[in-house]
C-alpha cells in the first residue's frame, strides 16, 4: 500500500514536472509571440535577429536561456521611420541631407574660405605697411620739412621775401627758410604760431646769414633753439646788443643792435618788414 502510494506520488510528481516544463515552454513561446506581435503593432518593423534569438532561447529548457530570452526582448531596440505617427522612435535611421541642406553647407564653406582669404590679405597688408614704414622712416623728416616749408612760404611770400628768392638755393633767403624748416628745433609744430613770431625769427636768421654771422666776434646766441627775444648778450654791456623785444609780447622785435661785431655783407631789406621795430644800430668796423 505504501509502495503503491509512493509510486503514485512519484508518477504524479513526474507528471507535474512534465506539465511545468510544458507550461514553461509554452509560456516562453507565448512571450515570444507577444514580443513579435507587440513590435509589429507599435513600430511597424520587426527586429528579425532579436526575434530569432528569442525563439532559440525560448525553445530551450534551461532557466538561464529563458532569462536571457526575457532580457533580449526587454533590451531590444525598436526602429521606426521618422515622421510615422504613433511610433516611439528611440533611434532613427540616418536620413540623407536634402539638396537645400547640401547647398547651405557648401555656401557656409565658401563663406569661411572667403573670410579666411580676407584675413590673410589684411595680415599681409599690415606687414607690408610696417615694412614700408620702417624702410622709409629715415625719409620722414624730409617729408615733414617740406610741409613746414610750405607753411613758412605761405606766411613769408610775398609779404616778406619774394617766393623766387625763398626757393633759390643760392640766396640767403633760401638758407634762412631751410634752417627754419629743417634745423630749428624750437617749434616742432608751426601750425598755430603767430605771423609776428615767424617773421621775426626768419628775419633775425636772415640777418645773421646775410652778414657772415659765423664770423661774428660775438655770436650773441643767434640761431640757437631759444626764443628770438633771447638772441642777445643779456644786457652785459652798457647797451644790450642783439635782438631786443617788447617785454609784453614774445616775438615782437622792437630793437636790433649789433655794434663792432665783424659784420660782412649786405643788410637784408626784410628788416623793414618787422612791424614793431624802433631801434636799429650796426657798426661794420672790422678788428684786425
Amino acid at each position: 500500500m505504501k509502495l503503491f502510494n509512493k509510486n503514485k506520488k512519484n508518477g504524479a510528481g513526474k507528471a507535474n514536472n512534465g506539465k511545468a516544463k510544458a507550461e514553461k515552454k509554452n509560456g516562453g513561446n507565448a512571450f515570444s509571440r507577444k514580443f513579435k506581435k507587440g513590435t509589429d503593432a507599435e513600430t511597424g518593423t520587426v527586429d528579425t535577429d532579436t526575434t530569432k534569438a528569442a525563439d532559440n532561447l525560448n525553445n530551450s529548457d534551461s532557466p538561464f536561456a529563458w532569462t536571457m530570452s526575457y532580457l533580449a526582448s526587454f533590451l531590444s531596440v525598436e526602429v521606426g521611420l521618422p515622421g510615422d505617427e504613433g511610433v516611439d522612435v528611440k533611434h532613427s535611421l540616418p536620413v540623407p541631407p536634402t539638396k537645400e541642406e547640401i547647398e547651405e553647407l557648401e555656401r557656409k564653406q565658401r563663406n569661411k574660405k572667403i573670410l579666411l582669404a580676407i584675413l590673410c590679405l589684411a595680415f599681409l597688408g599690415v606687414i607690408a605697411f610696417l615694412l614700408v614704414f620702417f624702410l622709409l622712416k629715415k625719409d620722414t623728416p624730409n617729408l615733414l620739412a617740406r610741409s613746414r616749408i610750405e607753411i613758412l612760404e605761405d606766411v613769408l611770400a610775398p609779404k616778406v621775401s619774394p617766393l623766387e628768392q625763398l626757393r633759390d638755393n643760392s640766396t640767403a633767403q633760401h638758407e634762412a627758410i631751410m634752417w627754419f624748416a629743417n634745423d630749428d628745433p624750437t617749434y616742432p609744430e608751426l601750425e598755430g604760431l603767430s605771423e609776428d613770431l615767424i617773421v621775426s625769427r626768419y628775419v633775425s636768421a636772415l640777418l645773421y646769414i646775410s652778414t657772415g654771422g659765423k664770423e661774428w666776434r660775438q655770436q650773441l646766441n643767434f640761431m640757437s633753439d631759444s626764443s628770438v627775444c633771447e638772441w642777445n648778450d643779456g644786457g652785459a654791456g652798457e647797451v644790450e646788443e642783439g635782438i631786443v623785444c617788447d617785454s609784453d609780447d614774445a616775438g615782437r622785435v622792437d630793437g636790433i643792435v649789433v655794434d663792432i661785431n665783424n659784420l660782412v655783407g649786405t643788410l637784408p631789406t626784410e628788416l623793414t618788414k618787422l612791424p614793431y621795430l624802433k631801434t636799429l644800430g650796426f657798426c661794420t668796423y672790422q678788428q684786425n
